[in-house]
């Protein structure tokens, strides 16, 4: 304890520092390293005295640290240390040599790092490169001093030398102590600057994130990397007079433009980044020349109104940075504590460093004896990105980033944008926000070319059933249908339809009219669907399997006078006043018309279909698509190849416009189009009739895909072209499906309903690269356009999130009988005059090679099992539910992959007959829109500013059965061994004979895994619709009974039939006689 000077406590900033390099010991943080070229009169033995002076001059230069076994940490200062110095000579290298091996020392340098509790924190190398040339480094702890500080270091330390080369007697001031500075920090007001940011962060929740992902990114090994830049002196000299001229400081300029830079990319107005102040407060003395760690670093909020000016907006940063900086004491720490932000969680991820030091950087002193250049510091933060900005003659600094969240072209565009927005600063401060743009006109050039805009006049557009009877004429005699045992030729297909469609004309049906279809997927389902577009019509999809209120709801609707329909089926739906075709007892009537094509009455303006999706009001929506939508997505397009030879599978559900893919593609080229012959496909049984009918050409959901990929994906082999779509697709499957699958090629899907199938596709390559972390939906197909604008209808750059917006003749009419909604969503295209946009709702970002990938919805609206659902549609339904008071509907994924829906209600006394209420929302809902999960609460958790917090929201316990339904164990063998293959596939760990399938976690995809297990174990033929039929235990054991029971009698007959077949005519007549 003899050396030892002094003792006292640290500041905020060396507190942060110390944790985080106590944190990460093994990282470079907070380690940093200045090398410079010395030239001239070099003396080694006077520049290491020069060194020593001046660290005796300021004790924080000899101060260690301690934190083990007390209270609060300490530095403690030696009076004496001993300052490592290492001197080599690389004269004989070249300069390739010299500065290989540099870059060797250099990372070793950092990796031997500092023992915090041993001082000095410091050592010195100097590296003689030629006779009159050295390289020196400076290794050092952050904690020791600031950049201010080290400015004053470096010109004392030249001064001093210059005095004994010169042999003068050099009379410096009294240097400042640090001790004073952490002193002045005791005695200020804490609970007063918790209360000033307190208030300043109120309601600030949740840290920018630059649009990037970062806290989905972040790692553990963290390796960062510098891109240093530097603007002209003409944009300097505008900005500094500018800011002369407003009374600006060039520092307010660069947190407004960077600030501006963070809300474009992440989307927010509300944004907050780090600053780092100086913490030289002029009430202590001297206070300018005192070496230490004075910086803190301090959130700047900043709010962006696009439509203020964006002088005023200036003046408001400025302001408030002088308002703050009184409080600027308060450790970021201390700080944090005082916000919203989640425990856990950074304020932020971007620091701005504005290194405005007031001594000259030159560090050429008069006499010219030792002049130092090629000055540069390795530094890191625990930051994901920090900006350094060196003003002067040329504004210049460098971006620290971590490159396991950054690529390097994207820090490049990063700082091309930042000069964008200070250029337009500099040419015109009356501007409003919203007009600065992050582009430059070279920029929005090239992303304009990635629009599509391209000449579509190799495309034919033309009625869909006008293109239907070309092929017809072409190959009259191919097979265009098949289903079940049954097909249909071209020319048989065309004239059934001409004879419904004859049919229908006489009826009234004339260009517009819109007529309701409710039959099963069948070789009818086409007819009347190609009957409808050839008398003029539009054509409703019904699906049979919708609850009658929904279809009820989709008649009114559209007050549709017609309605094609099938007995079986009649009776579900409700049809006053309306006039019924019926396929099953009117056949006869409308064989007797004629097979001629009708003389064609619509154009491609005309209306083709209106198809119902989920709606944000709490009510479908129908979209009116004509017949030019549907063309693009067909004809040239080069995602996938189309021709007579291309047999396709219609399996998807007639209520969404998969239907579309499936069904036009093969019959507008001349290829053959197979139709599936249940409701619900099973994995088996859609490999059996691919397998079975030589299907080259499909289309899966993306959960189907994963489904098949995962239980028989080599019964795909015999597809050469695969479409995924309406989910973001797994990459974990598609590699294992390119693996399995090499001939096949794999076509990543994407495009809302409203701009017909398709509008984004990407051909995935057999080789993905490993860094990939997700498949992107490709370009615009066809006669697409795609934009990518922020809030103000402004084109976003590469790699930046922005809506996605969709114009060409693909974009549908609007939604139906709801004009409002159509205003909303199907906006005036500001880029070319009298064309549409369709608002999509997703967010997406244009990647380096111009492929789209998809991020999220913007809004609430998901997609599970590949159908959108608007989770405000199922609340608005249990919202009426008479004991609901609130309610709120998310998704959740707690399993990777199984994405369902939950319910959050608060009830009257807080519980709920969930059968009850299942069996009120199947009367309004389709099945794929009911819960898996109900959860009552006391009430609804909220965030600080009153809006619902989704974070807080409990994770159902999926693991325990439906408390509602009274618990009855497995009986039998069968009902165990039942409960057992329920209780792996549905995660759950007890589950009674009475408990319904799908009212416990099941849906249809998990159905197709319960089956094929089930015939693993009983081996038994079995249904998928035996699960729909028999959704309990209970039921099902018995059904499981019953086919064993028939299997035995089966096989018993068979081998009874064998048998037979073996006797001889004679004894056959033998066995019957006796």
């Amino acid at each position: 304890m003899e050396n030892l000077e002094d003792i006292y406590e640290l500041s905020p900033m060396q507190q942060g520092m110390l944790f985080h390099t106590l944190y990460t010991p093994a990282s470079e943080i907070y380690f940093e390293q200045l090398q410079c070229i010395l030239s001239g009169q070099f003396n080694y033995s006077a520049f290491q005295k020069a060194w020593d002076k001046v660290i005796n001059r300021h004790s924080v230069l000899r101060s260690s640290f301690y934190w083990e076994e007390i209270e609060k940490p300490l530095q403690m200062v030696s009076k004496q240390v001993e300052i490592p110095w290492k001197q080599l000579n690389w004269q004989h290298l070249t300069t390739d040599e010299q500065q290989q091996k540099l870059e060797e020392f250099l990372v070793s340098d950092r990796q031997e790092g500092f023992a915090l509790e041993q001082a000095p924190l410091m050592r010195f190398t100097v590296i003689k490169l030629t006779e009159k040339t050295y390289q020196f480094i400076w290794s050092h702890h952050h904690i020791l001093f600031d950049g201010w500080s080290m400015q004053i270091i470096l010109k004392e330390v030249l001064d001093v030398y210059t005095a004994i080369q010169n042999q003068t007697n050099l009379q410096l001031s009294p240097a400042p102590v640090y001790r004073e500075y952490i002193e002045w920090l005791q005695q200020q007001d804490i609970p007063t600057a918790k209360q000033f940011w307190r208030q300043k962060l109120q309601e600030f929740e949740t840290p920018n994130d630059l649009g990037l992902g970062i806290y989905q990114q972040q790692k553990t090994e963290k390796i960062y990397h510098e891109q240093y830049f530097q603007f002209s002196s003409k944009l300097t000299e505008e900005l500094q007079s500018i800011a002369r001229k407003h009374h600006l400081t060039l520092n307010s300029l660069v947190q407004g433009a960077w600030s501006l830079l963070i809300s474009r990319y992440s989307r927010e107005k509300d944004i907050v980044f780090g600053a780092t102040v100086s913490g030289r407060q002029p009430v202590l003395a001297n206070i300018d020349a005192m070496v230490g760690l004075l910086i803190n670093t301090i959130p700047m909020r900043i709010k962006i109104d696009d439509q203020q000016a964006l002088i005023t907006w200036l003046q408001d940063i400025q302001t408030q940075a002088i308002e703050q900086e009184q409080y600027s004491y308060l450790s970021l720490a201390e700080i944090q504590q005082e916000s919203d932000i989640l425990p856990g969680m950074s304020l932020f991820t971007s620091v701005v460093v504005f290194e405005n030091y007031p001594v000259d950087s030159n560090y050429q002193n008069v006499e010219k004896l030792l002049e130092l250049s090629n000055l540069s510091c390795f530094e890191r933060t625990n930051y994901p990105l920090t900006v350094v900005i060196n003003p002067g003659s040329q504004l210049r600094g460098r971006f620290i980033y971590d490159s396991g969240i950054f690529e390097q072209q994207t820090i490049m565009r990063m700082i091309g944008h930042l000069q964008n927005l200070l250029t337009q600063m500099s040419a015109n401060l009356q501007q409003n926000l919203h007009q600065l743009s992050l582009l430059s006109l070279e920029a929005e050039q090239e992303i304009i070319q990635l629009e599509n805009h391209q000449n579509n006049e190799n495309i034919k557009y033309e009625c869909v059933h006008i293109l239907f009877e070309e092929q017809v004429e072409k190959i009259p005699d191919r097979i265009a249908l098949v289903y079940k045992e049954k097909q249909l030729t071209y020319r048989e297909l065309n004239n059934h339809a001409n004879q419904l469609a004859h049919y229908l004309k006489s009826l009234g049906v004339k260009p517009e009219t819109k007529v309701g279809i409710c039959v099963e997927r069948s070789l009818e389902m086409v007819i009347g669907i190609l009957a409808i577009l050839k008398a003029g019509g539009a054509y409703v999809i019904l699906d049979p399997a919708y609850p009658p209120e929904r279809l009820t709801f989709m008649l009114e609707d559209t007050q549709t006078s017609i309605l094609i329909t099938q007995t079986s089926l009649q009776k579900q739906l409700k049809i006053n006043s309306k006039t019924i075709i019926n396929f099953d007892t009117d056949w006869t009537i409308i064989s007797q018309h004629s097979q001629e094509n009708l003389p064609n009455i619509v154009n491609i303006e005309n209306l083709a279909y209106i198809i119902y999706t989920s709606g944000s009001t709490g009510t479908p929506k129908g979209t009116e698509v004509p017949h030019r939508s549907l063309i693009g997505f067909m004809f040239g397009v080069d995602y996938i190849k189309l021709d007579e030879k291309q047999i396709w599978l219609q399996h998807s559900s007639t209520s969404w416009d998969a239907l579309t893919l499936e069904l036009w593609p093969p019959l507008l080229y001349g290829g053959k189009c197979v139709i599936y012959p249940d409701r619900i496909p099973s994995p088996e049984s859609l490999i059996n009739i691919i397998q079975a009918e030589k299907i080259n050409t499909l289309f899966l959901t993306t959960a189907l895909f994963n489904l098949i990929i995962d239980t028989n994906p080599q019964g795909l082999l015999g597809v050469k072209q695969l479409v995924t779509g309406g989910e973001k697709i797994s990459l974990d499957h598609v590699q294992r499906a390119l693996e399995i699958l090499p001939e096949t090629q794999i076509v990543n899907g994407y495009g809302p309903s409203e701009c017909t199938v398709f509008t984004c596709c990407y051909p995935i390559p057999n080789q993905i690269a490993e860094n990939i972390t997700s498949i992107p939906i490709g370009k615009p197909i066809g006669d697409r356009k795609v934009y990518i604008l922020d809030d103000n209808l402004q084109r976003v750059t590469i790699g930046i999130p922005g809506e996605l917006y969709v114009g060409g003749k693909s974009v549908a009419r609007g939604y139906l009988n709801q004009p409002n909604l159509t205003h909303e969503k199907f906006i005036f295209n500001p880029f070319i005059d009298g064309e549409t946009l369709y608002k999509t709702g997703d967010l997406v970002r244009r990647l380096a090679d111009g492929n789209l990938e998809f991020i999220s919805r913007i809004d609430n609206q998901v997609k599970i099992r590949g159908i959108r659902i608007e989770p405000s549609e199922i609340e608005a339904a249990l919202i009426q539910y008479s004991q609901i008071k609130q309610v709120v509907v998310i998704v959740r994924e707690d399993q990777p992959g199984n994405k369902i829906l939950v319910a959050y209600l608060v009830t009257d006394n807080n519980s709920i007959d969930q059968q009850e209420l299942r069996n009120y929302l199947k009367q309004n809902l389709p099945d794929y829109m009911i819960p898996t999960a109900f959860l009552c609460l006391e009430k609804l958790p909220l965030t600080p500013n009153g809006k619902i917090n989704h974070r807080a929201l409990p994770i159902p316990n999926h693991s325990q059965r439906n408390l509602q339904i009274e618990f009855v164990a497995p009986q039998t063998s069968t009902e165990q061994e039942l409960a057992n293959i329920w209780s792996e596939v549905l995660n759950l760990k007890q589950i009674g004979i009475n408990d319904n399938f799908f009212e416990i976690g099941g849906h249809s995809l998990l159905a197709t895994k319960i089956i094929s297990r089930l015939k693993e174990t009983f081996n038994i033929d079995f249904y998928l619709r035996y699960l729909f039929e028999h959704p309990t235990i209970a039921e099902l054991a018995q059904k499981i009974t019953e086919q064993q029971i028939q299997q035995t009698e089966n096989d018993d007959l068979a081998a009874i039939l064998a048998e037979v077949d073996q006797l001889s005519e004679e004894e056959i007549t033998q066995q019957l006689s006796s």
